[in-house]
Parts: structure tokens; sequence; C-alpha cells
């Protein structure tokens, strides 16, 4: 396979498992913005997708390699095919084929009937199962996208991008110490190949194994720079980042701040515009009695993030906690101007009045913030019991 075909292979799985992860994720469009609530190591909170259709938002919609095309797992990319059977093309081949070509066309009905075709012709055509396994996917029918994947790899244990895609789901349900399972075996067949290494990392992180995770994702940083890979860089680099920040959490949380702080720098050395990482820096810094270092950090994070109302909120705190109630009062103000519904933001302030000696206006927060945590509270049931009616109208 040459080299062009294989960055537009790994280009492709990367970018539809990295839409897992809040980057990734979140969705993964490109290097990661600026989020202060991004979920742990890049955990999937997107659905799986392992579509051939063009996407409109992602760095593939600018012409780079990572061009969304039909993945095949012979020796080239899939042509298009005119439905004829030539003398080197069995007819399931055929049908797969053409069910290779409707897929990249995002013609999912079609598809599902070429593939289902092939199978009927040939039950062990393992590239059938993996094509009709991704026009599941492709319509969030993850039960029977595993169900095509795990035949497709019963028939040929080899078909990596099976697997990969069959890693994906794992990941969607959270399936991760299997993820990592899986992981392996692709990269115990192919030692190169940088999204076995990505997905890996990222299981190893939600289950625990840190060193483990942040070993894999700088492996797989390491095979896309050596294909000059700059976009599948950025991909890893976000979820590299989120790795040493839920690094630097766990050990501030074990009160180690000396290994939080390394950790901290290390996620800003790969991302230095994190207003998370900055915030939960500065944090520990207060907790070390480093109050100039973390106040440095707290205005970092609010001009990386100037519309982020936990940055004004933790700088507001970290005031109060110094005693400088009138500034302490300023940013729950600014806070709350960006966030009007927050009932602890209210309650805060209060307290920075109440400091001042401004007791009427306290009580004021006080009883808003009644009023805000009561409105929260009808909002929460409203929106469970919509999702239970819309769940109970699917039965």
């Amino acid at each position: 396979m040459n080299t062009t075909n294989v960055k537009r292979i790994t280009g492709l799985l990367l970018a539809a498992t990295i839409g897992l992860s809040t980057a990734l994720a979140s969705g993964a469009t490109g290097p990661a913005p600026v989020s202060p609530d991004f979920s742990p190591n890049g955990s999937p909170n997107v659905p799986p997708n392992v579509s051939s259709s063009p996407r409109e938002n992602g760095p593939w919609s600018k012409g780079n390699q990572f061009s969304p095309t039909s993945i095949s797992s012979g020796s080239t990319l899939p042509e298009k095919s005119a439905g004829k059977i030539t003398k080197a093309e069995t007819l399931d081949e055929t049908y797969r084929r053409n069910g290779d070509s409707k897929l990249s066309d995002g013609d999912f009905v079609a598809a599902l009937d070429e593939y289902d075709k092939a199978l009927q012709v040939n039950p062990k055509n393992a590239m059938a199962y993996y094509g009709r396994g991704r026009v599941r996917l492709a319509t969030s029918n993850y039960t029977e996208a595993r169900v095509d994947l795990n035949r497709a790899l019963t028939i040929d244990a080899n078909l990596s991008s099976a697997r990969l895609a069959l890693i994906g789901i794992l990941m969607y349900t959270r399936d991760f110490a299997t993820g990592v399972a899986e992981a392996t075996k692709v990269i115990q067949s192919d030692p190169q190949s940088a999204l076995a290494y990505y997905e890996r990392g990222i299981c190893n992180g939600e289950i625990g194994k840190r060193n483990e995770a942040i070993s894999d994702l700088s492996e797989a940083k390491i095979l896309l720079s050596a294909m000059n890979d700059s976009v599948g860089c950025d991909f890893v680099n976000f979820s590299l980042g989120k790795q040493y920040q839920e690094n630097g959490r766990y050990a501030a949380y074990q009160k180690d701040y000396v290994t939080a702080l390394k950790d901290f720098d290390l996620a800003l050395n790969v991302n230095s515009q994190s207003a998370a990482t900055l915030l939960a820096k500065a944090s520990v810094e207060h907790e070390m009695g480093s109050d100039d270092a973390a106040l440095a950090d707290y205005n970092k994070a609010i001009e990386v993030a100037p519309l982020l109302s936990d940055a004004y909120k933790q700088r507001g705190s970290f005031y109060y906690e110094t005693a400088a109630y009138k500034l302490a009062q300023e940013d729950f103000t600014k806070a709350l101007a960006i966030s009007p519904t927050d009932s602890e933001l209210y309650n805060y302030r209060g307290r920075a009045l109440e400091a001042l000696g401004n007791q009427q206006e306290a009580f004021a927060d006080y009883k808003q913030a009644e009023v805000a945590a009561k409105t929260h509270e009808k909002q929460d049931v409203e929106t469970l019991t919509k999702t239970i009616t819309d769940l109970v109208q699917k039965v």
C-alpha cells in the first residue's frame, strides 16, 4: 500500500475515532478549542461514525490527507464499479465493491443492499461484513455494527480496519478494558498503526492506567509526525494534553502537589491555551501557598477564555479566601453576567458583600440563589421527564 493511501486511511479512521472524544469526543473538528469542561482523557461522548460520506466541519473538508474515502482491506482504496463482472472478480466481490461505491456516495440503503447480496453469494466475504458494519455505524445501529465487525474478524482476524472500527464502538459503549485488548491485537500485527496506539491510549486512561496512556498517545504522535501528518498530531496532542491534565488532577487529589504541578506543566507544553489546565494549576499553587503564581495563572485562564464564567468564579473564590472581598465581588458579578442562573455564584457574591458590610445586598443575593436553585431543579425535572417520555414512546 503506498504512503498516500496509508495516510488517508489512517487519517479517516483517526478522525472518526477522535469524534468519540471531546476533541474527539468532543467533536474532533481540528485542534481542540479552549474548553473548561471536557470529558476525561478524551472519553467518547459522540457516537462513532466510520462512514465514508463527506463531512462539513472537519479538517478533512479542507482538502488534506484526511479526505474521507472508503476503506478497503486490499492494497488500494476501493474504486467505483460499473457493476460488471470481470474475469478476475467474483460475483460477491462485484456486489461488495458496488457497496463500497454506494457507501462512498452516502447512499446507505443501496450500500446495505449490495453488501447483503455479496453475503448471500458468499457468506465468508469478510470485507462485505466490514462494509455492512460501516453502514450500521453510519446509521447509528451500533449493536448490529458490532455483530458485523465481529463476523468480519472471525473470518479474517488480520482485518485491522474492522478491528479499529470495533474499538470505536467499544469506546462509545465504555468497554475500555476490551478496547485495550483489541487495540493490542492491532499493534501486534501492525506496530506502525498510529490509530491503534491512540485508541489504546484513550482506553488505558479511562481505566486508570495513566502512564500507559501517556506512553501510547506519545507513540501515536511519533508515528504521525514521521508521516508529516500535522492534522493527526494536533488531534493526538489535544488528547495527550487532557491526559496530562487528568494525571495532574489525580495527583492533586492525592495531595501530591509537586507531581500535580509537573503534570499540569506538561499539559500546558502541549496546549498552552487550555483554560481548564491553567485553572487546575492555579488551584494547586494556591493550596501550596504560592498565591502570586496562582493569581498569574487565574489571570492567564481569563485571558485565553474571557467568556468562561468558571474562570471568574474561581478567581473570585481565590480573592475571597485571600480577603480581597471587593475584587471577589467584582469577579462574581462578571461571572453572573455570563451565567445568570448559577445559584452558587449568587451565594458566593452574597458572602463577599456580607464581608464588605453590605448586608441588604447580600441578603438579596442569598434570596436570588434560592430562586435560581429552584428554577434549576425544575428544569432538571422537566428534562428528565421529557427523556423518560421519549424513551417510552420509542419502546
